[in-house]
């Protein structure tokens, strides 16, 4: 069964406010969504990301340049992904419309990627 990867995206300005008792609905809301994945062995790894900006890296060679990530407080960033196990695009955009981040009501995306030869 070939293997996608959801790559959940933020909208950091749509997320300002977000009480710490609703982050942690949202939390187990997330958690529920991956253990039925889970339970259909259809979930392979998630992760969320820290919340630091990361490094990027850009160029070549000798010009190669590395740069903080995007300002979390005011640039979209990559959240987190989930890897799973579909028979189709179709099915693995199917169960990206599941999850909760799908729900979001801040602008959130989620981007459908096949991981070539996971399959």
């Amino acid at each position: 069964m070939p293997t996608y990867m959801l790559l959940l995206h933020d909208d950091p300005a749509a997320m300002t406010d977000i009480t710490p008792d609703a982050m942690q609905a949202i939390v187990r809301e997330y958690g529920a969504w991956a253990g039925g994945l889970r339970a259909q062995d259809r979930l392979v790894d998630a992760n969320k990301f820290t919340d630091d900006a990361g490094r990027i890296l850009r160029g070549s060679g000798a010009d190669l340049t590395v740069a903080d990530g995007p300002d979390r407080a005011t640039e979209p960033f990559l959240a987190g992904y989930f890897i799973v196990r579909a028979d189709s695009y179709d099915d693995a955009v199917a169960i990206a419309r599941t999850c909760p981040h799908a729900r979001r009501p801040y602008n959130a995306g989620i981007e459908v990627r096949q991981i070539e030869g996971a399959d």
